[in-house]
């Protein structure tokens, strides 16, 4: 294998071969919710069927849940991330600033699905802010 090449087992083929990684539409349904993404995939170079490559169920699913929490008005992984970004502060100072339980941003940033209703969020970020 030559330093860069990317190969995986393709059980199809039964040996190592070279894959690229395309996106399609794709549609999901969590708790009665429709979930429309775009969705990650391997595909062989060979005999051209689905491979299975590291990191891209995470990353799916990354994204079905960011679009699931939009969905439910739940504040989004990403919108907390850029608040302790700007303000350069970690996440259990933060959550203890809001009024909320030592670990729940930690939580609910693991991908733990809390109750964590955007207005409350922002009301208690906006109050925090004032001071």
């Amino acid at each position: 294998m030559s330093a860069g090449k990317r190969e995986l087992l393709c059980s199809k083929c039964c040996k190592r071969v070279s894959y690229h990684i395309f996106k399609r539409p794709a549609k999901t349904i969590i708790k009665d919710i429709e979930i429309e993404y775009e969705e990650y995939y391997g595909l062989c170079d060979e005999c051209q069927s689905e491979i299975y490559v590291p990191g891209l169920d995470d990353r799916n699913e990354d994204v079905i849940e960011e679009e699931f929490r939009k969905k439910k008005d739940l504040i989004t992984i990403s919108d907390i991330k850029k608040i302790l970004e700007k303000y350069n502060v970690e996440k259990r100072p933060l959550s203890k600033l809001l009024g909320f339980g030592e670990l729940t941003i930690t939580r609910y940033i693991d991908g733990q699905f809390l109750q964590l209703n955007t207005q409350i969020f922002y009301l208690k970020y906006q109050e925090m802010s004032k001071r």
